[in-house]
């Protein structure tokens, strides 16, 4: 058996940045977490024992005393015939069991849905005849198209836009059209090249309008991932978090559950469908399967955690807050970075972070804030300057 136990002792080993020490000795329930590999039907005969609480990325029989949630499992999508397009609107039918029908790329699931909800309900509404399709139907798993586009290091994931519904369009379709519109509206929407909201959501419909303009791909509706949890009375547990995107397998989980049977503390049992499937390196990667995420979001302390169900950000262990002044702030002339004599700035990031030690004692220093944004990408940090 494949298992990995993360007790209150071996938690002190995930150290995030600064060697912040670990704010969870009241904030999480358990003070011991066991993570295991089960196959559906093991899974399922121990929620049922109650020996198991929950079992993340992968779906079961339901046993009567378990609970679900739902989160978007992956994107169905066809390729059709340049100048067919038309036809997608005929292949409701095509879709497998279990599939929503949605011909839109931005879905309920994505929290900027809002702003395509509109043309999203159009699509949905605008079925044609129904036709044979003689495609290939593909189903990418959502947790898969992130990856590819995800950068992390230490503790930190990103880039910032990866859970918008725009940009999992744009990694969907942008590879089958070629457009340069595409490209500059794109780049905007990552830079924050627009001055209000409004302009922004018009960004974000235009860019997915291009995308959807040929059919060499065309997304013809999407699957949902639904996860068990034990839900008995006594044995069960409650208070459960989980991500719109990533289900239980993410950050939210292990700092929200709580056993049933205890007001604090407890043991919990958790389980993916296989065991690690990569290298484990929180400084370079690693922990992209459900098995690893379930660990890594147990050991690891982010500043910032993915907003559950949003597409933005929660502090974790910062805060940070944006001031604007027409006046202008002064940079101080002792700056990190020296932008010269009687320089202002219109806008700046106040950053905070809670001082506090490594386990050998030494004191956190500036540096230790600011040593992991020499490894972004410099297109992310173009126009920013650290003071």
């Amino acid at each position: 058996m494949n298992y990995f136990i993360l007790g209150a002792g071996l938690a002190l080993l995930g150290v995030a940045h600064a060697g912040h020490e670990f704010p969870f000795y009241p904030s999480f329930y358990p003070q011991e977490i066991t993570v295991e590999a089960l196959d559906a039907r093991s899974a399922a005969q121990r929620l049922a024992k109650g020996t198991l609480h929950a079992y993340a990325g992968g779906d079961i029989t339901d046993s009567g005393k378990s609970g679900v949630v739902t989160s978007l499992g992956g994107y169905v999508v066809a390729k059709l015939e340049p100048g067919r397009c038309a036809d997608a609107r005929g292949m409701k039918d095509a879709l497998g069991a279990g599939a929503v029908w949605h011909p839109y790329p931005v879905t309920p699931f994505h929290a900027d849905y809002l702003h395509h909800a509109d043309r999203a309900e159009a699509a949905r509404a605008a079925t044609g005849e129904q036709k044979k399709f003689s495609g290939k139907l593909e189903i990418i798993d959502v947790g898969a198209l992130m990856a590819k586009a995800s950068a992390r290091y230490n503790g930190w994931s990103g880039p910032p836009w990866l859970r918008q519904g725009w940009f999992h369009a744009y990694l969907l379709l942008a590879p089958t059209v070629t457009d340069v519109r595409i490209e500059n509206a794109a780049r905007r929407l990552m830079r924050g090249d627009y001055r209000s909201l409004e302009e922004r959501i018009n960004l974000e419909r235009n860019l997915v309008e291009l995308l959807q303009a040929r059919c060499e791909r065309v997304v013809l509706g999407y699957t949902v991932r639904r996860e068990h949890y034990g839900a008995d009375y006594s044995q069960g547990i409650e208070n459960v978090g989980y991500d719109a995107l990533e289900g239980l397998a993410s950050a939210i989980f292990p700092r929200t559950v709580k056993l049933r049977d205890f007001p604090w503390n407890g043991w919990l049992n958790v389980a993916a469908p296989a065991p690690p499937s990569s290298a484990w390196n929180p400084l370079v990667g690693g922990f992209g399967d459900v098995f690893g995420r379930l660990v890594w979001s147990t050991l690891s302390d982010p500043a910032l955690l993915p907003s559950p169900h949003g597409g933005g950000w929660i502090e974790n262990r910062v805060s940070a807050s944006v001031e604007k002044s027409e006046k202008g702030f002064a940079v101080p002339e002792d700056a990190l970075f020296s932008a010269g004599r009687g320089k202002t700035a219109t806008t700046r990031i106040v950053y905070r972070v809670r001082n506090s030690a490594f386990h050998d004692g030494t004191s956190m220093s500036f540096a230790d804030l600011v040593y992991a944004y020499a490894f972004t990408n410099p297109e992310q940090l173009r126009g920013v300057r650290l003071l």
